[in-house]
């Protein structure tokens, strides 16, 4: 698959934004992936099949504490950059519409 084809993929993906949106919401930028399979209420391969995805990218990296497996959001990524700013302009918009 071309490089075009890998950056639709990962924006096409609804998990991917989640697990983006999870950890940014986190107080410190990190939970292991069974907080991130709860909170998304889904299956354990599936996130770590969108965790593979975004680690490609660098927009989170996972680190292996144990038992654990962590991961945290690379903030100092561009286009993890880009993708919270996209959010936060969605959410913001979306709160001015309602009011």
């Amino acid at each position: 698959m071309s490089v075009n084809g890998d950056i639709i993929t990962l924006l096409s993906k609804k998990c991917v934004w989640q697990i983006i949106r999870e950890l940014r919401d986190t107080r410190c930028g990190i939970l292991n992936i069974t907080a991130l399979v709860h909170r998304l209420n889904t299956n354990y391969e599936y996130v770590v099949n969108c965790i593979k995805l975004l680690e490609k990218y660098g927009i989170v990296e996972c680190v292996k504490v144990g038992r654990l497996k962590l991961v945290k959001l690379n903030t100092d990524n561009e286009t993890c950059k880009l993708m919270i700013a996209i959010m936060d302009t969605i959410s913001s918009s979306r709160r001015i519409a309602t009011t």
